[in-house]
């Protein structure tokens, strides 16, 4: 398909339209190797296509050439084959033509499009910047919804060209879109409200089912139209489905409203893929990310054997049982194929046995497992391990990797007592800060263990006595993240100290990631550290940048000194204080406010902003914001001074001023999803939103999911109907 010599010099006489004007190749991403590129005829008459290339050796394409019907369009796909990294082969640049024909005059050329095709050695960092955290083998990286290391596979995201189906997807989003930038009841305090007609102010409930329905509108329910719209038998899908690049890694799992969804919610849509899509492509597969509804149906619709990867999500303890002692899985790839699992479970009573149970039952009949990743759909469910003395089936003798939480510090000691012999990584969560030895006696050498991680969202103690001499344990370990808040008696830990009582005990160690926050009561010492003194023990930290800061609170006589490693890889940011740094804070999940001086609402746009997806927040300051009026004044641009909380579930403000639940309420100030969780007092609430009649606050309180009232209350029929999606506590 080479470009040829001499074009036509009055081909280009109409304009014909490309989904892309150019198409980038990174070598570090395989992701990046295929790539569709969508052909459109704006015509009423049938054209003809033809894709040429200057450099027909480096790529290939799926239909070099075919016909377009009339107001159409055809998807083909572009391929790199050469993805060597030579140095002729790295930030290079070609151009493909699509030339176009009348077909009825096949020779008459009637248009022509180029691209430019650009092969780059790397993917710069920004591309990826909204990519959820991951879990590699020696990182701390957290686990996500997002949080699983899979991209949605493109056959799952590949949109229907349907004129119909667009147009009416179209029309349904423009007029959800309409409806939630109407306003509600008209705002005493907004005459420009009070202008628009009476007959265009909508419900709260109206703008809630508006959203609801906007947010349904997804590459999947578009891949659904397209199903059922154009049949399995569609060359355009066939083409896509087929491509190893695109089927290697099949995503059927969606992340919403603060849980794992099964994406093949239609029986006919989950037919079509089982008996007609999986089959074809069964040895292609290698991931698979499933939700019990669908998983054994999807594992039942052929063989698969090239996969090792399986995502199990929202799975409980008879589900694991059913799917794992299922003859034909638990002699087939489980036992001989699967070797890296990833378990989420949904948050219940006695959940954390049942983690217990499901790990024995994968031991049992997984003899190729290497790694295994315990998760949960948000940081607010925490599941975790527990149990007094583990079963002797609790072990494993292929298992390298282990990311799990655990109840108590016991539990930590038990899976590493020798029971995952071949261990050597474990990233534990630990939940019950209480940290004890009284009763486990081993104290010998962990030589397996390269990777150790641990992290706690609360005060521990006992962290020379404990903690310390675990870590001493392992004498070969390569890599060591710690993040942990501690009290200490009389002197913050610092870089001196890390220094002398970690690197220097560890003769292995390479890579010390640590976010480390020290907690000491003050009584009538003198001479208290300063950030400057903080900063300066860190002075033989020279190729790790270091931020540092101390905190002093008079009122509760305390001071905390929180000294990091950046980026953190920290899921939990506590005591945040007026002092809190600048930077990106992508990892953290919850996190807490506490000052003794005002929070004022550019602190919260900061927060937001560098903490994009926390889940659980929860704040302490009883004084007064001081530039509250002066923000009023300057509120012209109203996009750019709203703190957007777009993950947000829980919100615990109950010990709070006044000032700070407006902050939160008045949708001029603060913007968040539906389903949110909120603790609050009645009395506070009550005084705010004017015993239940303010308009301000009244859009942020029907995304309220469930809300925890203290106090003294009183359940009028004013409170629910201000609350009209919320459980009331």
């Amino acid at each position: 398909m080479s470009l040829p010599t001499h074009l036509t010099s009055n081909a280009s006489q109409l304009p014909f339209f490309c989904s892309s004007n150019s198409l980038l190749f990174y070598l570090d991403d395989p992701s990046t190797f295929s790539q569709v590129l969508t052909l459109y005829n704006p015509y009423d008459f049938v054209v003809r296509y033809k894709v040429l290339c200057t450099a027909p050796k480096k790529y290939s394409v799926a239909e070099p050439q075919g016909e377009i019907r009339a107001q159409h369009s055809v998807d083909t796909i572009v391929r790199l084959l050469d993805t060597s990294a030579s140095s002729a082969n790295q930030n290079v640049v070609h151009k493909i033509r699509v030339q176009f024909f009348d077909r009825r005059k096949s020779q008459d050329l009637i248009g022509k499009r180029d691209v430019t095709c650009s092969i780059l050695s790397y993917k710069p960092l920004e591309q990826s910047f909204d990519d959820e955290p991951n879990m590699a083998g020696g990182t701390s990286k957290r686990t996500r919804p997002n949080t699983i290391t899979n991209p949605t596979p493109p056959i799952i995201q590949q949109e229907t060209r349907d004129p119909l189906v667009v147009f009416i997807l179209t029309i349904l989003g423009a007029i959800c879109a309409f409806v939630l930038v109407l306003p509600t009841i008209p705002d005493s305090d907004n005459s420009f409200n009070a202008r628009i007609p009476s007959y265009l102010h909508m419900t709260t409930n109206s703008k809630v089912i508006a959203s609801y329905i906007l947010g349904l509108l997804t590459n999947w329910t578009i891949l659904i139209y397209f199903i059922l719209f154009h049949g399995i038998k569609s060359k355009r899908l066939n083409k896509i489905i087929h491509d190893p690049i695109f089927t290697s890694n099949l995503n059927f799992v969606k992340w919403s409203a603060n849980k794992f969804h099964n994406k093949l919610t239609s029986n006919f849509a989950l037919n079509r893929f089982r008996l007609q899509i999986l089959p074809d492509i069964s040895i292609k597969v290698k991931w698979f990310y499933l939700e019990p509804s669908s998983a054994k149906s999807i594992l039942r619709a052929a063989d698969y054997p090239n996969l090792y990867v399986l995502g199990l999500y929202n799975i409980n303890e008879k589900t694991a049982r059913r799917l794992f002692t299922d003859e034909r899985f638990s002699t087939g790839i489980f036992k001989k194929q699967i070797t890296r699992l990833i378990i989420t479970t949904p948050r219940k009573k006695n959940n954390s046995f049942t983690i217990v149970k499901i790990c024995s039952c994968i031991f049992s009949i997984c003899n190729k497992l290497t790694h295994l990743t315990f998760s949960e759909s948000s940081y607010v469910d925490f599941v975790s391990l527990l149990f007094d003395v583990p079963s002797r089936s609790f072990s494993s003798s292929s298992l390298l990797a282990l990311n799990i939480k655990v109840q108590h510090f016991s539990q930590l000691l038990y899976v590493l007592d020798g029971r995952f012999s071949q261990l050597h990584t474990l990233i534990v969560d630990l939940i019950n800060n209480v940290l004890s030895t009284d009763l486990i006696e081993n104290k010998e050498k962990i030589l397996n263990l390269k990777c150790f991680v641990l992290s706690c969202a609360w005060e521990v103690t006992r962290y020379e006595e404990c903690l310390l001499p675990l870590i001493y344990r392992m004498s070969n370990i390569e890599k060591l993240g710690l993040y942990l808040t501690i009290y200490v008696n009389d002197k913050f830990i610092d870089g001196n100290d890390l220094k002398k009582n970690v690197i220097n005990r560890l003769p292995q160690l390479n890579l010390f990631t640590f976010d480390i926050r020290s907690l000491m009561f003050i009584n009538n010492q003198i001479n208290l550290p300063s950030k400057k003194d903080i900063e300066e023990s860190f002075r033989d930290f020279q190729y790790t940048k270091i931020i540092s800061y101390v905190d002093y609170f008079r009122e509760k006589k305390t001071g905390q000194c929180h000294v990091f490693s950046y980026p953190s890889e920290m899921p939990y940011y506590q005591k945040i204080t007026n002092n809190f740094p600048d930077g990106l804070y992508r990892y953290v999940r919850f996190i807490s406010l506490y000052d003794e001086y005002p929070f004022e609402h550019e602190f919260f746009i900061k927060i937001s902003q560098s903490i994009p997806f926390m889940e659980r927040l929860s704040l302490i300051n009883h004084q007064s914001q001081i530039h509250k009026q002066s923000y009023k004044l300057i509120n012209h641009n109203f996009n750019s001074t709203i703190a957007k909380y777009n993950y947000l579930i829980t919100l615990d403000i109950e010990e709070i001023h006044d000032d700070y639940i407006e902050e939160f309420l008045f949708n001029t100030k603060t913007y968040f999803h539906n389903n949110i969780v909120i603790s609050i007092n009645y009395k506070s609430l009550e005084r705010v939103t004017r015993n239940f009649t303010r308009d301000v606050t009244r859009i942020n309180c029907a995304k309220i999911n469930e809300i925890f009232l203290s106090g003294e209350k009183r359940y009028f029929n004013s409170l629910r109907d201000y609350f009209p999606c919320a459980r009331i506590h």
